[in-house]
């Protein structure tokens, strides 16, 4: 609710978190199931009480992990650092997920998958 998402982020400011964001693929086919995570360092500067008021109100925080989307509060202009790769934060590690698909399926080839493999 608004009251924990406004705890959260008072909270999380002038400090710094993890984000932790996991995979799972799965493949029907001999029923296969693959997984792994990443995760991103996130800093939040000194954000005043009533920037946090003003994004509580605003109804932006709903169904975000954190109270807050990264790109929206970044143009936003709040004072957000990271190290790590930014989609990992927003949800999904794009920069990691090419070569992990890549390499777990050349660990375990897929066997009778048909024409269209995956």
């Amino acid at each position: 609710d608004a009251e924990h998402a406004k705890w959260m982020l008072r909270a999380m400011r002038k400090r710094d978190h993890e984000v932790l964001t996991g995979v799972c693929l799965l493949v029907p086919i001999g029923q296969m199931r693959f997984m792994y995570s990443d995760s991103a360092k996130v800093m939040i500067g000194n954000l005043p009480d009533h920037e946090i008021e003003a994004y509580i109100t605003s109804g932006l925080w709903r169904g975000k992990a954190g109270a807050y989307n990264l790109e929206d509060r970044l143009n936003a202009g709040w004072p957000i650092s990271y190290v790590g790769d930014p989609a990992t934060i927003m949800g999904l590690p794009m920069q990691k997920l090419p070569t992990w698909i890549a390499q777990t399926l050349k660990e375990n080839p897929l066997r009778n998958a048909g024409p269209t493999g995956l």
